[in-house]
């Protein structure tokens, strides 16, 4: 069958055009492609991802039915925040409502130098974040806490006293209203070759719920 010139060029138009098509298709496809790798990527990425997290308290008990919810023992690592709350014995109006603060433990610190200790001591410090969160002041006139060290052993609280210079672990006293906040820095007194596995702080000066970090 012979073409005519016509036909050639109706032809020819006809290839171009499925050509673009076809072209066209194929790079619409690409960037689909394109987008999904990318958007699993950025899931993989994400997901991958392991940030701090805060712990509330689960439900509580009047155990000897005395109207007063138990206190409880909450559990975290380093970074984590930890939302605990008083006995409720320490307000003004008797109605037992309860002092309720967050408490995030930041980091550790030190060894600090420059003190005056045996050679086979060092000092460290628990680095802590209070908030309250309640609706009753929250006050502690001397931040405490309990160090655990590899062994069972117990670290020695102390207060620091710098001679000259900027005190590295200050621990000021809490009284904080509803929405403030404050740092806080408890050192200790520790053997030169231990290592702290974990602290632990009980709010309303040891009448309240406990607060518990693993540190390694």
């Amino acid at each position: 069958m012979k073409l005519t010139k016509i036909g050639l060029v109706a032809a020819f138009v006809a290839l171009a055009v499925a050509g673009c098509g076809a072209s066209e298709k194929t790079a619409a496809t690409t960037a689909t492609k394109t987008v999904k790798t990318a958007a699993t990527a950025t899931a993989t990425a994400t997901g991958t991802a392991t940030p701090k997290k805060t712990t509330a308290a689960p439900r509580r008990e009047d155990s000897d039915g005395n109207g007063i919810e138990d206190v409880l023992t909450l559990k975290g690592g380093v970074g984590d925040t930890l939302a605990l709350e008083g006995s409720g014995l320490n307000d003004d109006v008797n109605d037992h409502t309860k002092t309720k603060i967050r408490v995030t433990l930041q980091a550790m610190k030190g060894p600090f130098k420059g003190f005056q200790i045996p050679p086979n001591r060092k000092l460290i410090g628990v680095v802590l974040r209070f908030t309250n969160t309640g609706k009753l002041r929250y006050d502690d006139a001397l931040p405490q806490g309990q160090l655990t060290l590899k062994g069972g052993e117990s670290g020695k609280q102390t207060n620091l006293i710098p001679i000259g210079g900027p005190n590295p672990c200050v621990n000021p006293s809490l009284k904080l209203k509803t929405g403030q906040a404050k740092n806080v820095c408890i050192a200790f007194e520790v053997p030169k070759r231990a290592r702290a596995e974990a602290f632990e702080y009980v709010t309303d000066s040891g009448y309240g719920d406990t607060g518990l970090w693993k540190l390694h």
